[in-house]
């Protein structure tokens, strides 16, 4: 399911039974496991359960163990899966640069007059110009 409100919520819940990461590497596994619990519905042939929410911290703890032990290419496949439903459901060129192909982010360049890099589509400017007066 796509991110909402609730499911950010649910996600800093989920971390708080999570014990505290040793280091970047475990921070980015631990948010993954967490985001991956909030944003998932069911998963068909999954090894173990996500606990429900309102669960103690030591049926969370041993879902997050289960997880480390799941398939990486599985976890990989599932991230991607959840990148995929998040991506915005506008029209590409109204995507930030940074959820944009390099061929695109070329495109959005030269499509504009200072040849900045622009977050959004490029519009003709609303303020009056010099040749307007």
């Amino acid at each position: 399911m796509r991110q909402t409100v609730a499911a950010s919520i649910a996600f800093s819940r989920v971390l708080a039974q999570l014990p505290h990461p040793a280091d970047d590497a475990e921070k980015i596994h631990r948010d993954t496991f967490a985001r991956m619990v909030t944003q998932t519905v069911a998963v068909e042939g999954l090894e173990f359960a996500f606990p429900e929410q309102g669960a103690g911290e030591e049926a969370w703890q041993q879902a997050y163990a289960d997880f480390q032990r799941m398939d990486g290419g599985l976890m990989n496949r599932w991230y991607r899966a959840l990148e995929e439903v998040d991506q915005p459901p506008n029209e590409r060129a109204f995507w930030p640069s940074h959820r944009l192909t390099e061929d695109e982010r070329k495109n959005r360049l030269s499509a504009g007059s200072s040849g900045k890099t622009t977050s959004g589509a490029t519009s003709p400017s609303s303020s009056p110009s010099a040749a307007d007066s």
